[in-house]
């Protein structure tokens, strides 16, 4: 028997302790799914079970725990063939939906020890053991394959990430030696982080990123950006790959039990729909009925279903692979509404060739707070990192900017002369000078300045701010008083 077929063999295992361990919590009895859906999706035959999988895993009204139990299914049939990229991939979308899926972290750990990637494995296994250190301990008792990555867990631990609380923070120590912060990002999503035909990144987390720089080194070019897919990037950040994200990630309690913590939510989002002007809609509740576009598989798929549901409002989805074929689609007039998040549909917006015969309607039918993501128990880099968003939030609220700020201390103003470091250092941020916040607003600005340059006036996209403006402007961003 080949390695390969041994691990193929090590996954079944794994979804099959999956598959007791979800009848005995009665989750594949409340799925959508036939169970011939399911007794295909884990049947030996090869192409019959990928394909069954993939009807279970695509389907919006299929419970996140069941479709991430069809990926982990289908990450053995990939493994069996060879191709580890996708067990990773299936793996990684898995722990996703649900984050405390024990298996899900284990079955990655296992694709990952055969890539030949031990620093990964070893992460996988550490968030494994952390969800459950029992049923991992079985793992690795049964399994030659597994009992080695535990092994090498022992012999060589992944960074640590939680040191005794109140001591000085070593991701700081470890960015100040290095020279540059190390910043993780996503793969290129226009006004949040992208680089250009250069190199050069910009966008409102890239900002973040610069903003940090600038607070530890007086330069905000001191950063190295690393593009993640979003399937990759806990394990990134708890490898100690990276010092943080700044990549579009969606607070989460669930999330935060893989050993991570959020810092303050840098933008709000959620799923919103667009529609032609001509319509004269006014809300969401005028949408019975509807045609709607959407994306196969992702959150916002799942918001409208739910939505449409909770109203007792008909829909008509017409589900399509990638945000391009979903946008011609909705050009096209093969639908009445598209649906993703709100971010999104400005950056559609401004691709379409007559933006002015359309308008995203009011509201949001789902809450995203999308924020920076530390590694957990260093409490002093979270406070830098989240004091680091509340700077350029004050700044804003007070009137501080770029164009301002070298004056902005004759105006007398206490709580300006507070923000600026006339009186010890802005928030609960040591180590770094009572000025630091003046260098991060000196090299990049407030956040309404971050704000417009990326997504707002005087960029391409032309976003209202929404629930992103301050709130004394009727939006959430807000931050403690100098």
């Amino acid at each position: 028997m080949t390695l390969l077929e041994r691990c193929a063999k090590v996954f079944a295992v794994l979804a099959l302790s999956l598959a007791i361990w979800a009848g005995q919590a009665g989750i594949v009895l409340a799925a959508a799914a036939t169970q011939q859906e399911w007794d295909d999706c884990a049947s030996g035959d090869a192409s019959r079970a990928i394909a069954a999988c993939g009807r279970i895993i695509d389907n919006a009204e299929e419970p996140a725990t069941s479709r991430a139990d069809a990926l982990i299914y289908r990450g053995g049939l990939y493994v069996a063939q060879g191709d580890l990229d996708r067990a990773i991939v299936d793996c990684g979308e898995a722990i996703r939906l649900a984050p405390q899926n024990v298996t899900a972290h284990a079955s990655r750990a296992l694709a990952y020890a055969l890539k030949g990637d031990r620093a990964r494995a070893v992460t996988d296994y550490v968030a494994a053991e952390r969800l459950d250190p029992k049923a991992v301990a079985e793992m690795a008792a049964g399994s030659q394959e597994f009992a080695a990555i535990a092994a090498a867990a022992r012999a060589d631990p992944p960074p640590a990430s939680v040191p005794p609380v109140g001591s000085a923070s070593p991701t700081l120590s470890d960015v100040r030696r290095r020279g540059v912060l190390r910043c993780g990002v996503s793969i290129g999503i226009p006004g949040f982080s992208i680089p250009d035909p250069q190199g050069a990144w910009s966008g409102l987390d890239v900002d973040l990123c610069r903003g940090i720089a600038a607070a530890i080194f007086d330069d905000p070019a001191r950063v190295k950006f690393l593009a993640l897919p979003a399937a990759e990037r806990f394990t990134a950040l708890l490898a100690g790959d990276v010092d943080l994200l700044a990549r579009n990630t969606a607070r989460s309690a669930e999330r935060e039990k893989l050993g991570v913590r959020f810092g303050a939510t840098n933008f709000y989002d959620g799923t919103a729909f667009m529609v032609r002007r001509d319509l004269a809609l006014k809300s969401p509740l005028e949408l019975d009925g509807a045609d709607v576009c959407v994306r196969a598989g992702n959150t916002s798929e799942q918001d409208v279903v739910r939505y449409f549901r909770a109203h007792k409002m008909k829909l008509a989805r017409h589900p399509f692979a990638s945000g391009e074929e979903q946008l011609k689609a909705f050009e096209e007039g093969r639908c009445n509404a598209i649906a993703t998040d709100r971010s999104e549909l400005y950056l559609f917006l401004s691709r379409m060739a007559a933006p002015n015969q359309y308008v995203i309607l009011p509201g949001l039918i789902s809450d995203e707070q999308l924020a920076p993501v530390v590694r957990a128990g260093d409490d002093e880099w979270l406070k830098l990192v989240t004091w680091t968003h509340y700077a350029m939030v004050a700044a804003e609220d007070l009137g501080v900017s770029q164009a301002v700020i070298r004056s902005a201390r004759q105006l007398g103003n206490p709580a300006v002369g507070r923000l600026l470091g006339d009186n010890g250092p802005y928030g609960d941020v040591a180590g770094l000078g009572a000025d630091w916040a003046a260098r991060v607003i000196v090299h990049v600005g407030n956040y309404g300045e971050a704000f417009e340059r990326n997504l707002g006036e005087r960029s391409p996209f032309r976003m209202e701010r929404g629930a992103n403006a301050l709130v004394a402007n009727g939006g959430q961003q807000r931050a403690p008083a100098p």
